[in-house]
């Protein structure tokens, strides 16, 4: 009875060792399928010329999708831009040069009344 203990206690340890060895090896896997970088840098290095073919026809399909536009519409929405932007350019210009000497005319007058306060105050001949 206890040689038929002994026994079963070993073949237990064994049967342990090896699931433990048998779990390591399904954990190592794991975490390999998760390590995306490494897995794709692997892939590169063995597939080089199949993934250089692969961007090259991604590029040129996104450029055909990204330039698919038709030119006659891209052509007059460009210039209907262009007209609003050189519209609001020429009338700003307009209110500027109207506005200028109003403008100048006020912030000199403010200016000098600032300044003539500071200077009163600052540099009178009697000091306080």
């Amino acid at each position: 009875m206890a040689g038929e203990k002994q026994t079963d206690r070993s073949q237990l340890i064994a049967e342990l060792a090896r699931t433990r060895a048998q779990l390591s090896k399904a954990s190592t896997d794991l975490s390999h399928s998760f390590d995306v970088t490494s897995r794709v840098k692997e892939s590169f290095r063995s597939h080089r010329g199949m993934w250089i073919g692969a961007i090259a026809v991604a590029g040129v399909l996104l450029a055909k999708i990204v330039t698919r536009k038709k030119a006659a519409a891209s052509i007059a929405h460009a210039a209907d831009g262009a007209t609003k932007a050189g519209l609001a350019l020429v009338a700003a210009k307009f209110a500027w040069n109207y506005a200028r000497p109003t403008i100048i005319a006020l912030a000199t007058k403010r200016l000098g009344g600032l300044l003539q306060n500071y200077f009163t105050k600052h540099h009178s001949e009697n000091p306080p």
